[in-house]
């Protein structure tokens, strides 16, 4: 009597605490949304974190095209025998269309920097009547040779990447140019850096 007992509680306990280890559907339901936010949320971040490395390593590229820009701009100028600039409007495309483009040209003329570079010229085009589309070109002519390289844009290649507000400033004595100021600001995707360079004309001690 007494094992018949034992053994019926042992069963019936058993079975207590089997139906507490059982999940019922709700908590399965709930258990499984809770990890699908996690997930969404996690892919999320992860997201942000990728969007905002790849937007801070394209302003960086950028700012280290543009100081060496600037650098390799300061030391031609510095060294140079002439520097001359103009202004213009021709005929141009941008995204397809035609426009008439302002374009600002610098001429450096006889860099005495090593280069072996007889002319160097950096040409900013921009739409007419926008300050905020610009684009830098750059060719070279060496010494010795007739043709100039084929234009390269130096900066502003990238679509979100632009050069707004291009200038160049000179100061002469009688007819050399004695001083010289380029600026220029960088635009990536809305942010602005400004650049700028301005060096004394030492070109006429290496003549």
């Amino acid at each position: 009597m007494t094992r018949t007992i034992d053994k019926q509680n042992r069963v019936v306990s058993y079975r207590k605490r089997s139906g507490r280890q059982a999940f019922t559907l709700t908590e399965v339901i709930l258990a499984t949304s809770i990890m699908a936010i996690l997930m969404v949320a996690g892919a999320t971040a992860v997201k942000v974190s990728l969007d905002g490395f790849s937007e801070n390593d394209k302003v960086t590229r950028a700012m280290q095209s543009a100081r060496s820009t600037i650098e390799r701009l300061s030391r031609q100028l510095r060294t140079a025998d002439n520097v001359s600039f103009t202004q213009s409007s021709e005929p141009g495309t941008y995204n397809g269309q035609s426009v008439t483009m302002d374009v600002t040209t610098l001429v450096i003329t006889n860099p005495r920097d090593g280069s072996g570079l007889q002319q160097v010229q950096y040409i900013h085009r921009t739409p007419m009547g926008s300050d905020s589309l610009g684009k830098l070109y750059y060719n070279y002519q060496e010494t010795g040779q007739g043709l100039t390289t084929p234009t390269m844009a130096m900066l502003g290649e990238d679509d979100d990447v632009q050069i707004n507000a291009f200038s160049v400033t000179t100061v002469a004595d009688g007819a050399s140019v004695v001083r010289a100021k380029v600026q220029f600001t960088l635009n990536v995707g809305g942010r602005e850096f400004d650049f700028a360079s301005g060096v004394a004309m030492r070109g006429y001690e290496y003549q």
